[in-house]
Formats: C-alpha cells, sequence, structure tokens
C-alpha cells in the first residue's frame, strides 16, 4: 500500500494528470465544452460534443461538425454535416451525401466526393490497410494514407485473398497490384491464380499460362497443360502435345541426348522418353514406342509406325505396320506383311518383299526370303550373304550365329564359316567369347571354336563387364571370369548379365542389384529387373514398369 501511494504521488508530481477529459454542458448558456476535472479547457459554445480519449474531440455548432484538440484548436473545421470517428483514429466526414475521411490530426486521406466508401483490412492484420471507394456508380481502391491505387473507374472491383485488386473492365477481369500496377490486363475470360505462383488465363476455352508478375509463359492457344519436374510444361494443342521449358519455350533435344532417352509409359497410358535424370524428353503421346537409336525412334499410333526425332515430331509419318530401329542409317519396316528397308527420310532403298528382317549391324541385315531362308543383305540393298540359313542372326564382333541343318555356328561378313554348325544354342560374341550350348549344357567358346569353359552349366548368360552368369546343377547362379574362376559365389535364384557394373539379381521372389565384388547395392525388392543401360534400368513394381537409378532411387510414373 506505501508503494502504491508513492507511485501515485510520483505520477501527479509528473505533472500528468489521470482525470479524463469530458464534454460537459453549461446550465446556463447550454452550449457544450470540454473539461478536465475542475479545469475548462475548450469554453461552452458548442451545440455538441464528443470526446475521444487521446485523439481529440468532435464538435457541432449549428449543424455542422468539425474536429479539435483538446487546446481548442479547429484540425477538421465545422463545415460537415455528419463526422464519425473509425477504427484506426480514422475521421469519416459526410458533406451533402458525399463521403471523405481525414486522420485525428486532421490530414486530408480522402477528399469529400465519394458515394460510398468501406474500410477494409487484410487477413490477419491489425489495422485497416484500404478504402474500397464509389463515385458515381464506378468502384477503385486508396491505399489507407490516400493514394489512390485502382481508381474509381470500374463496375466492380474487390481486394483479393492473394493481395491483389480484381476488376471488371468491358466484362472481362482485370488484377492489379498492390501498388496500383496492372498485373492481368482485362483480355481473358477467367483468371485464377495457382498455388505454385503462376497465373491462368482462358480465352474461348483455350488455356495459358502468366508468371506471378504477370508475363506470359503459355499464350491462351492450349487445351490442356501439365506442371513436370524441374518447371517443365507439357502442353496439348488440338491433339499435338509439346514439351517446353519453364518459360514457354520448346525443349530442342538434340541427336546426341537422345541416345540416353528411355521409354516411358505415362500416366495417359501413352509412351513417351525420359532421359537419365527421370526428367520428361518426350511427352507420351504414343500407344507402343522403341529406343532412340542414330537419332531416330520407331513409335505406333492408331496401329501405324513412324519415326520421329528427339523433339518427338515426325520424320517419318506413321504409314508401317511394323519398324524396327534404325542402324547404319537405314531401318527394316514392314508393310502389307513384306519387309523392305527405309533411309532416315523415309524413302525405301530395299521395297517390301522379305517375310522376316533384323536390324542391321556391322553394316548387315539378316531377311528371309519367301522359301524361309535366310541370308544377309547390305544397307544399299545389295545382297552380300546369299540366303541358305534356317535361322540367322546379328552380326558382334564380327560373326553372327546361323543355324544350318539343325546346328548353330558362326558366319563371317563374308558368309564363310568360322565356326562349323555344331551347338545345340548359341548366343552371340561378346569380349571374345561366346556361350554355346553341347548336350544339354552350357559353355564358353572363342572365335576358333574352342571350348574355352567347358560345357558343365545348367544355364549361361553373356559376358559383359568381364563376368558373365552361369547356373550350377544346384540351380544356384555364379559369375565367372573369362578363364572360368568364380568370381562371385552367390545364392541367386536368376541372374541377368553385368552392365555399367551392376548386374540384377532375383534372391527369392524379388530382383535387386549387386556390384562385380557380389556386393547387394540395390536390395531386392522389383517384381522383375533388366540390365542398367547408361543411367538407368527398367524394373517392375506392383504391375508398374519404372526405372531405377544407380543410387537405388525410382524415377517415372
Amino acid at each position: 500500500m506505501i508503494l502504491r501511494t508513492f507511485l501515485l504521488l510520483a505520477f501527479l508530481a509528473s505533472g500528468v494528470s489521470l482525470l479524463a477529459q469530458e464534454a460537459f454542458r453549461d446550465p446556463k448558456t447550454k452550449k457544450v465544452g470540454i473539461r478536465q476535472g475542475a479545469q475548462i479547457l475548450v469554453e461552452p459554445k458548442y451545440d455538441d460534443m464528443l470526446t475521444f480519449p487521446e485523439l481529440g474531440a468532435s464538435a457541432q455548432l449549428d449543424g455542422r461538425w468539425g474536429f479539435m484538440k483538446y487546446d481548442g484548436k479547429e484540425i477538421i473545421p465545422l463545415q460537415y454535416d455528419k463526422l464519425e470517428m473509425m477504427s484506426g483514429a480514422l475521421v469519416k466526414v459526410t458533406k451533402a451525401g458525399k463521403l471523405g475521411f481525414f486522420n485525428s490530426d486532421g490530414g486530408a486521406l480522402l477528399p469529400v466526393e465519394f458515394d460510398d466508401v468501406t474500410i477494409q483490412m487484410l487477413d490477419g492484420a491489425t489495422f485497416p490497410s484500404h478504402f474500397y471507394v464509389k463515385r458515381d456508380g464506378l468502384f477503385g481502391y486508396y491505399t489507407i494514407d490516400g493514394k489512390a491505387l485502382v481508381p474509381p473507374q470500374f463496375n466492380d472491383v474487390r481486394l483479393m485473398s492473394n493481395r491483389t485488386f480484381q476488376a471488371k473492365i468491358g466484362g472481362k477481369p482485370a488484377y492489379f497490384t498492390f501498388e496500383g500496377k496492372q498485373l492481368v490486363p482485362p483480355i481473358y475470360d477467367k483468371v485464377t491464380f495457382l498455388s505454385n505462383k503462376t497465373i491462368e488465363v482462358q480465352t474461348g476455352g483455350k488455356r495459358g499460362l502468366l508468371t506471378a508478375e504477370g508475363k506470359e509463359i503459355l499464350a491462351p492457344i492450349y487445351d490442356s497443360y501439365d506442371f513436370l519436374t524441374n518447371g517443365r510444361l507439357q502442353a496439348t494443342r488440338e491433339g499435338k502435345v509439346s514439351l517446353l521449358d519453364a518459360s514457354g519455350k520448346p525443349i530442342i533435344r538434340t541427336v546426341e541426348e537422345s541416345s540416353s532417352f528411355y521409354v516411358m509409359l505415362g500416366s495417359n497410358l501413352k509412351f513417351g522418353y525420359i532421359d537419365g535424370n527421370g526428367i520428361p524428353a518426350v511427352v507420351p503421346n504414343f500407344s507402343k514406342a522403341k529406343e532412340f537409336t542414330n537419332g531416330l525412334a520407331a513409335v505406333e499410333q492408331n496401329g501405324k509406325w513412324g519415326y520421329i526425332d528427339p523433339n518427338g515430331e515426325f520424320v517419318i509419318p506413321c504409314q508401317f505396320d511394323d519398324a524396327l530401329p534404325f542402324n547404319s542409317d537405314v531401318a527394316p519396316v514392314e508393310q502389307d506383311e513384306k519387309w523392305g528397308v527405309i533411309d532416315k527420310k523415309g524413302v525405301f532403298i530395299v521395297k517390301p518383299q522379305f517375310v522376316k528382317a533384323s536390324i542391321f549391324s556391322e553394316g548387315l541385315g539378316a531377311v528371309q526370303t519367301k522359301d524361309l531362308r535366310w541370308g544377309y543383305i547390305d544397307a544399299r540393298g545389295k545382297t552380300v550373304i546369299k540366303p541358305q540359313f534356317d535361322e540367322a542372326e546379328v552380326f558382334h564382333e564380327g560373326l553372327a550365329a546361323v543355324r544350318a541343318k539343325g546346328k548353330y555356328g558362326y558366319i563371317d561378313l563374308k558368309g564363310r564359316f568360322a565356326i562349323a554348325p555344331q551347338f545345340g544354342w548359341t548366343l552371340m560374341f561378346s569380349e571374345e567369347l561366346a556361350e554355346v550350348r553341347v548336350g544339354g549344357k552350357s559353355g564358353y567358346i572363342d572365335k576358333t571354336g574352342k571350348q574355352l569353359i567347358p560345357c558343365t552349366y545348367e544355364n549361361a548368360r553373356e559376358f559383359s563387364n568381364g563376368l558373365a552368369g552361369v547356373q550350377t546343377d544346384t540351380k544356384q547362379w555364379n559369375y565367372i571370369n573369362s578363364t572360368g574362376d568364380v568370381v562371385i559365389k552367390g545364392q541367386f535364384d536368376w541372374v541377368r548379365s553385368f552392365r555399367e557394373g551392376f548386374a540384377p539379381v532375383r534372391i527369392g521372389e524379388k530382383w535387386g542389384y549387386i556390384n562385380k565384388t557380389g556386393v547387394v547395392v540395390i536390395q531386392p525388392q522389383f517384381d522383375d529387373a533388366l540390365e542398367f543401360s547408361g543411367a538407368l534400368a527398367q524394373v517392375k513394381l506392383d504391375g508398374r514398369t519404372l526405372y531405377v537409378n544407380k543410387a537405388g532411387k525410382l524415377v517415372g510414373n
């Protein structure tokens, strides 16, 4: 109690009164003034007064209102029909039906010329931020300091939750920033602010995009669009799908880049291509698709095959019943149940005449004639090795496996037998060795036909990265080197070949990947898994075809 009394005395000694200012009416004159305790601050000469703590008082005389400080100084002249103190210490005045605003120090904020004024506050704000004004039937916005942001010239204007102003001009929406700068011109039928800070615009049912600053990304000419990774866009116009960068420009891919593209099934159940980072390279627009070679890829639309470039543009229109990849700048195609060979312009080098054909390799392509014999032609269509074989595989490392009289052997590029037919099964040569089967067992021969690794295995894979998978009589798989030594002794239920230093292996029912020391680097988790090709390997998981990178991360849909 002593402390409270001391503090009160100290406060009074400082000259500050604890008594509030109040209006009072002189009983004789009936006029109103302001006093503070026994001290008269404003002589009673007004018809009415209202006090506002710390701000001042409104006063009326002869039907006119104004505003004054407690020292009696009129800071808003007594000339208004009505005066109201609003939130934020704003003073609204009315004269001849028009509205204006002052601050509590008498500073003019809005001229007295508006038919209606609403004070607005931003979401989450404590103090008013804007005036919403109406004049002569048109609407606009001013800052709380009285700066015209959107002059009253619109039939409709409103403050949006994203802190922009929307106005209607000629029936079309326009948007302005808080600084009054036009953000979206009134040329679109519909404007939508998206969560990724872009703006969708629509005209005539077509869609486009603007940046958050109002710069055009996509003209409103597209039927639909999707946002992809790395800011890229996929836009559809009249059935044609385009891949665009973040600025809306078409992404131009090179022939060199296309060598590392991967076929990918899109969410629309169409096939397209991704690059080694899993980024879309060619939008999914095809019912079937094959790998890129020589800068072109065979794709199918509406039951016919053609070829596209790395940007998804058709170089050779869809017109074939089937099409194989290009190699040596030529590709076998099927038309009316016969196979021929075309160049990269789609012109037939060899008219359709063969029953079957294979891709070209090392300058030659295997073809089957109507008598069901296989031979080889060159890229000009000239017969180099006459049709004489029951089966013929592609050339690799200078030799091709062929079957004659029920046995497999190998021929050279001139058609001469380098290794006479003697095997029940063969694979192509890889790293100077080829898997062959003798007596139902697999082993490996060199290019002279000599068995360097005896045929003692149940199954075998081709050599790659210096190793080959072999299955023992226990049904388990190991990996051996080119001398037949077991390098990786594993309990694998099935394996595929090494590529890029990794090999797919099945342990139990799931597939994973090991490195060349036999260490599992990607845990078994897939329903199926293929070899790596470049940066990615194709896998299947829960019915979906995906890709996995060397870090074990899945990419694709």
